[in-house]
């Protein structure tokens, strides 16, 4: 361990950075290009909207028949796919080049755990070692590499904004340029993953509350600058998802600021049919009886009555639902509070065990974290609190944790530090500023 540790150490930042990035690239464009799973060409919201915007120029049609305008997703990936979809077209060509953009932001997101473990106050042989660990066992090979949900790219927009969070609390002191960076890179990341602006708002009362304190060594001492930073961030962000509302107005007839299918997934996964998996939800026709994309009949509902109103209806029969199953309601929402964080389907036992141990493992890390690092503690916590909170209302698919599964291998391995190399280890605890 400390032979691999000093051999670690030689290696600059970005010498890491790029041996990871190019074996978790290159074993996954080499598993696409071996399963073929490009030929699939079976298209999901994200992509039906994607080529609706392509070909037609508008931002909608995601169900089994065209709809019109939607804001049943995040804008962010959607317009990028688009894009892809004019350059490539939609067949096979445009599809493995998808695929190859997964691949790669999925790479990115290995090699930056490193990095991410440094602002965090991890040690270097923990940090590279969860990278590699990501980078060569890719236990959600699909999520990673299909390119079919925004989920890649939400993980490496949470690395961002915990990454530029952490040091903007550390900076001295908190000028205006750094309030509009922060701003910027919460925008980038809740224009393609919407369900952060709960996290979002949770972060920023965390750097005000805890402004000034041991936890925020270099952060500033005066409650009203650190008012007024907030203050700058939350105006950036609201600038920046202003058009966003405004079109979903105008398109929609609401200004819709997140998305606009909380009542179509509240029915979908609340419902005498439904059980907490999601592929299993899919497998039993749950999907084909009550969603749109699956289920013309539910598709021209939404046409006839409009997105809003269709999911309003939604809404009001999942809580009709919920009223009169309470226990039912409640039973489903225990088990996918055990399938988000312990993978339970016992079909896949040795990655549901890998899941779990990994799981356990991170768990316990939070502990260590508090003892090296408050600050990157407290966003920490924060981001395993508020980022699972929907997936307990909603059914979970393996697709859902992963934008935080590398933050839980993070974790997981700064435990297996601590267990083996860190009582004996004089690596510094706290946070060193470049």
């Amino acid at each position: 361990m400390k032979n691999w540790a000093t051999a670690l150490r030689a290696l600059s930042p970005r010498q890491v950075a790029i041996a990871v990035f190019l074996m978790a690239f290159a074993l996954r464009v080499a598993g696409v290009l071996a399963t073929h799973q490009y030929r699939d060409l079976e298209r999901f919201e994200v992509e039906r909207t994607a080529i609706s915007l392509a070909q037609t120029g508008v931002f909608g049609n995601p169900y089994a028949i065209p709809t019109g305008p939607t804001a049943h997703l995040s804008p962010g990936y959607p317009l990028a796919l688009a894009a892809l979809f004019r350059i490539f077209g939609t067949g096979i060509a445009g599809e493995i080049v998808k695929q190859m953009l997964a691949c790669a932001c999925s790479a990115a997101v290995c090699s930056f755990i490193p990095a991410l473990g440094r602002v965090m106050s991890i040690p270097a042989a923990a940090s590279v070692g969860a990278g590699l660990f990501a980078a060569l066992l890719p236990l959600k090979f699909r999520t990673e590499t299909q390119g079919d949900w925004e989920t890649p790219f939400g993980a490496l927009g949470l690395m961002l904004v915990m990454a530029v969070t952490l040091m903007a609390w550390r900076g001295a002191p908190l000028r205006w340029h750094v309030a509009i960076w922060n701003g910027l890179a919460w925008s980038v990341a809740l224009l393609f993953v919407s369900a952060f602006l709960p996290l979002f708002f949770v972060v920023m009362i965390i750097g005000v509350a805890m402004a000034g304190s041991k936890a925020y060594p270099r952060f500033v001492s005066v409650r009203y600058a650190s008012v007024r930073y907030v203050a700058v961030v939350c105006l950036v962000v609201a600038l920046s998802l202003a058009p966003w509302a405004w079109r979903n107005w105008r398109a929609l007839g609401s200004p819709v600021v997140m998305r606009d299918n909380t009542g179509l997934e509240l029915r979908v996964s609340n419902n005498d049919l439904a059980g907490p998996s999601e592929e299993r939800n899919y497998e039993n026709g749950v999907y084909h009886r009550y969603h749109p994309l699956q289920s013309e009949q539910e598709a021209r509902k939404v046409a006839e009555l409009g997105e809003i109103a269709y999911n309003r209806l939604a809404m009001a029969e999942a809580r009709a639902w919920i009223e009169a199953h309470p226990a039912r309601f409640l039973q489903l929402t225990l088990q996918r509070a055990q399938w988000y964080w312990f993978f339970s389907d016992g079909r896949f036992l040795l990655k549901a065990l890998l899941l779990g141990i990994y799981t356990a493992l991170a768990l316990v890390g939070v502990g260590y974290l508090y003892r090296r690092d408050r600050a990157a503690f407290a966003i920490v916590l924060a981001v395993l609190v508020m980022v699972p909170l929907p997936n307990y209302l909603v059914h979970v698919g393996l697709r859902h944790r992963y934008m935080i599964d590398w933050l839980l291998t993070l974790l997981a391995s700064l435990t297996v530090w601590e267990w083996t190399a860190g009582r004996s280890s004089r690596e510094p605890t706290k946070f060193k500023p470049a």
